[in-house]
């Protein structure tokens, strides 16, 4: 498990407005009311903005990374709500500072191991040879300083997996009502 990883996640429920009303890191967002992107450097905000908007209203899920005001990077997850006073989950994950160590290759092979690709199969798709891919995965283990290839497999899902793939969460339909229960 990557040190201090538990308390590099945290949730924010929010309004239709963007507006928090719920956090799970009391500390970090001070004032509940507070527009969620206003915790994000100034470049980031209109980034911010649209992936809300388009969450809060048509109803897609979103990923987007942001550099936070206190200094670190975050990844964070959009997910749409169908309450009537909250209209987006935000899942926000720290990105360790370690992952901006590591060379374009690293991350390339990162990327493929967090989809679940074999070291072959990394290999064939990035067109080298197994041999590098084991070497490009034992220095990745040793700049983000991890002691197994199942840590290494486990920091790739969490932190490198892509934007866009086979496994992007699917879109969510409104609930359809329970006809045994009436109302």
């Amino acid at each position: 498990m990557y040190e201090g990883q538990q308390q590099n996640a945290h949730v924010l429920i929010c309004d239709w407005e963007g507006r928090l009303q719920w956090t799970s890191r009391q500390k970090l967002y001070k004032v509940l009311g507070d527009l969620a992107w206003n915790y994000v450097v100034e470049k980031d905000r209109e980034k911010y903005r649209v992936a809300f908007s388009r969450t809060a209203t048509l109803k897609e899920h979103q990923q987007i990374e942001v550099d936070c005001k206190y200094g670190d990077r975050y990844r964070a997850w959009l997910w749409p709500l169908q309450w009537p006073k909250t209209a987006v989950c935000i899942l926000v994950t720290r990105i360790p500072e370690e992952i901006a160590s590591l060379t374009p290759r690293e991350l390339d092979c990162l990327r493929e191991l967090a989809v679940g690709l074999s070291a072959g199969e990394i290999a064939d798709k990035l067109d080298v040879s197994v041999s590098t891919i084991h070497t490009l995965m034992r220095r990745a283990r040793k700049k983000l300083h991890l002691q197994s290839l199942e840590e290494l497999v486990s920091f790739s899902a969490r932190y490198c997996f892509p934007k866009d793939g086979p496994l992007a969460p699917p879109a969510i339909g409104p609930i359809a009502p329970d006809a045994s229960h009436p109302e």
